[in-house]
This record gives C-alpha cells, sequence and structure tokens, in this order.
C-alpha cells in the first residue's frame, strides 16, 4: 500500500505513467480509439471555428439565449477574459477540454480503463480484480460523469469569482486555486473509474483520496502541467488560430487518453481505502448536493446581473480611446509626501475619445491605473466627461495622481510617456471593466 510520501510519488511519477510499457494489444487498440475519438471531435471543433466561427456563435447563442441577451453574453465573456489572470484562463481552456471529452465519451474511457485493470491483474496487481466489477448500466455511468462534472463547474466558478477583482493578492490566489482545480479534478476523472465499476460513492473516492493527498495532487500536476507548457509556448508563437487549436488539442487528446490508462494504475492503489469508507448517508448527501447547487445558482446569478450591468454600460465599453502625450501637463510634486512613501502629483493630458453610439456616453465611476513594466506607478481618476453621439471630441483628463516611491524603488519610470494605461470602469458592485488605453514603452 502506497502510504509513504516517496511510495506515493513513486505511483504518480514512474508506476502509473509507466503504464504505456505494459499494455497488450487490445489496450493500446482502445487507448488508440479513445484518442481517435478525442481527435475527432476536438478536429471538428478546430474546423468549425476556422471556417464558421462568428455563424456559430451567433447560432449557439439563438440557441441557448434570446436575441436581447447576445451583446450582454459578448461583453461578459470579455470581462472574464480581460478580468482574470492569464493563467487562470490558460487552466480555464484544459479544464474545458478534458471535461468535454470526458463526458461525450465517458464510455470509451470506460472501456480503455477496464482493459487496463485486465492487464493488472495478469500483472500481479492485488488490487485488480474484474470479479468485483459492478454490471453498471450506461446511463449509471453517464449519470455520474455529469456530477462530477457540475462539482468541477462549481469550483471553476469559485475561482472566477476570486480572480475578478484587480487587487494582486486575489489574482494570484485565483490562480493557485485553477492549479488546484485543474490538478484535482484531473484525478478525480482519470483515477476514479476503477472505484465507481464496485459501485463506491463518491464519498468514498474523495475520501480515499483525501488520505492519499500526495498522490492525487501530483498524479493531477503531472497530467496537466505538461498541457500548461505546449498552451504557453503555442500562445506564445507567431501561429494562426487554427494551427494553434490543432498543436494545443493535439497535446491534449494524447494526455487524456494517458491519464485514462494511468490513473487506472494509480486509482486501483485506493480500493482499499475506499472499501474501508462507509458511504454517506441520505442527509450528507443531499447537504452535498445542495451546496454544488447554490454556488453553481450564485455563480450563473452574479455572471447574468454582471451580464445585464455590462449591457448598461456597453455604450463607454464600444468607444475608442487614445492618449496624446504631447499634451501632458504636469503640477510641482509635493516631495514632503515621500515621508508617506508617496508623492501627489497632479497631471492632465488630452484623451481622443471615438463614440460610436446613437446616444451621448458619460464617464463617472472609473480609476485609471498607470503602469511601466508591468509596475504599478500612479493611481488617480478621470474627471467625469461626456462624449456626444456618433461624434469624436478631445477632452482634457485631470488625474490626481500618488506616485509610490517603492515603485520608482523597483525601476519604473516617472516619464509618462513611458507608462501604460488602463481605464477600469465600474460596472457594478464590485466589478470593474479594464479598457486599455495606452500600452507602456
Amino acid at each position: 500500500m502506497t502510504s509513504g510520501v516517496g511510495s506515493q510519488l513513486r505511483m504518480a511519477l514512474a508506476t502509473a505513467p509507466g503504464v504505456l510499457a505494459r499494455m497488450s494489444g487490445r489496450t493500446w487498440a482502445l487507448f488508440a480509439l479513445y484518442v481517435a475519438l478525442s481527435a475527432g471531435l476536438l478536429g471538428l471543433i478546430v474546423v468549425l471555428f476556422d471556417t464558421q466561427e462568428k455563424n456559430l456563435q451567433r447560432a449557439a447563442m439563438s440557441f441557448l439565449f434570446p436575441e436581447e441577451w447576445h451583446a450582454i453574453l459578448d461583453f461578459l465573456l470579455a470581462f472574464i477574459v480581460k478580468s482574470q489572470a492569464q493563467q487562470v484562463i490558460v487552466n480555464l481552456v484544459l479544464f474545458a477540454t478534458m471535461t468535454l471529452v470526458s463526458i461525450v465519451f465517458f464510455w470509451s474511457k470506460e472501456l480503455l480503463s477496464q482493459s487496463v485493470e485486465r492487464d493488472r491483474l495478469t500483472q500481479g496487481d492485488p488490487n485488480a480484480d474484474p470479479a468485483a466489477w459492478r454490471d453498471n448500466a450506461i446511463w449509471w455511468e453517464g449519470l455520474e460523469e455529469i456530477k462530477w462534472t457540475l462539482v468541477s463547474i462549481a469550483l471553476m466558478f469559485v475561482v472566477l469569482w476570486v480572480g475578478h477583482d484587480v487587487a494582486p493578492w486575489r489574482k494570484t490566489l485565483a490562480t493557485m486555486l485553477s492549479y488546484g482545480v485543474l490538478f484535482f479534478s484531473t484525478a478525480v476523472n482519470f483515477m476514479a473509474p476503477p472505484l465507481q465499476r464496485r459501485q463506491m460513492s463518491y464519498s468514498q473516492v474523495l475520501s480515499a483520496m483525501a488520505r492519499r493527498p500526495v498522490l492525487t495532487m501530483v498524479f493531477g500536476a503531472a497530467m496537466a502541467l505538461p498541457q500548461v507548457l505546449v498552451l504557453h509556448l503555442v500562445t506564445g508563437a507567431d501561429l494562426s488560430v487554427a494551427a494553434a487549436l490543432i498543436a494545443i488539442f493535439a497535446i491534449n487528446v494524447v494526455f487524456i487518453a494517458w491519464s485514462a490508462a494511468s490513473g487506472t494504475v494509480a486509482g486501483l492503489v485506493l480500493e482499499p481505502l475506499a472499501k474501508g469508507v462507509a458511504p454517506w448517508r441520505w442527509p450528507w448527501r443531499v447537504l452535498s448536493a445542495l451546496v454544488v447547487a447554490a454556488v453553481l445558482a450564485a455563480g450563473i446569478y452574479v455572471s447574468l446581473n454582471l451580464g445585464l450591468a455590462l449591457a448598461d454600460k456597453s455604450q463607454i465599453l464600444k468607444c475608442r480611446y487614445s492618449v496624446d502625450w504631447s499634451t501632458v501637463v504636469i503640477d510641482e510634486p509635493k516631495l514632503l509626501g515621500l515621508i508617506k512613501g508617496e508623492v501627489e502629483v497632479g497631471v492632465s493630458f488630452e484623451v481622443t475619445i471615438d463614440n460610436p453610439n446613437v446616444l451621448p456616453v458619460r464617464i463617472e465611476n472609473n480609476r485609471v491605473v498607470a503602469e511601466d513594466g508591468g509596475v504599478v506607478v500612479a493611481e488617480g481618476r478621470l474627471l467625469p466627461f461626456d462624449v456626444p453621439a456618433n461624434g469624436r471630441s478631445k477632452t482634457r483628463v485631470g488625474m490626481n495622481v500618488k506616485v509610490r516611491a517603492a515603485s520608482l524603488l523597483e525601476g519604473a519610470s516617472l516619464n509618462p510617456a513611458k507608462w501604460g494605461l488602463v481605464l477600469y470602469v465600474e460596472i457594478g458592485d464590485g466589478f470593474e471593466f479594464p479598457i486599455p488605453l495606452l500600452a507602456d514603452g
């Protein structure tokens, strides 16, 4: 039994992933089937995305939502992408890919897992025992997959809620949580099948995993991190969208099938632990279901309210902004403020705003963050101003900027022409939408 940390690490990093070297011809055939099905599904997505992106997006929205909601959803998706740390979005993409393949082809994953366990029986694994399997109906297997999918989505809702705020500590926490959810979801997704074949509940599966946390999280990380690395490399390369998706999905399908095979080996280790845990009584099952439902409902409710708020601010979001640094005027700073670690400086400059809307725009609750090389130099607020409908106007924007001495020590510049500016428009209580005004440098 893998009770020690060292034995758990060996199982997660060597024994389980090394199953590919010990698979029978039948298992390799089922492995190839799972890869082919996954590749076909994700390949279809690439083709449709490359040729029919706009039409598919409109069709999906029309099927799921009324016409008047489409603009709301556009803004909501933009907000999610802009408000989250890049790594959270990367982990979310990998999570979505794995979840989609798992729920569509759960039956193929189960066939592969069964064949791997049969191989393990012939290789002397004491936990491999096809005689202990229950004859589960396919609808039951699908229902179990849906259950975990809903739990995983609820966890991701929590990550997105944490990460929506611009506070650096929340961005860091959301990034860490997104890794945790990705690793844990990967582990549960692929280590649970051998236990579910014995009709063990998720409470038993999760209890066993909690008693082998190193095995669970390291296995999830071993299967997920290479995909994270590839996604980063692809997004940094000069590739078309279709080529990037092909590269990302190619590594996805290989690791998803590999995870299904190796997860069976790792999951069998948990069988004696899970067997020794009594399933939750019905009150706890109901309570856990209510908690998941509450998180999902809260996430949907907040998302819809945020979408409505974004729609109300859509005129501001549709405007185009440009800064003319040649018009900058900087007041004499109050150097005594350095004693407190910051200097207050009055800064004003001209901003050109193109308003393509049929109604005038007024910008009120907002703030501006000035950055240089990722270092926050200053923060301020734009004075309220109006832009006429279907027009362009120049306005002198005044900022009472508090320049942080700590930022200057980190190498930030006092020259405004080198700053990057981001306008954060308040769209609801605690929610801000970022609008880049100028890139730094």
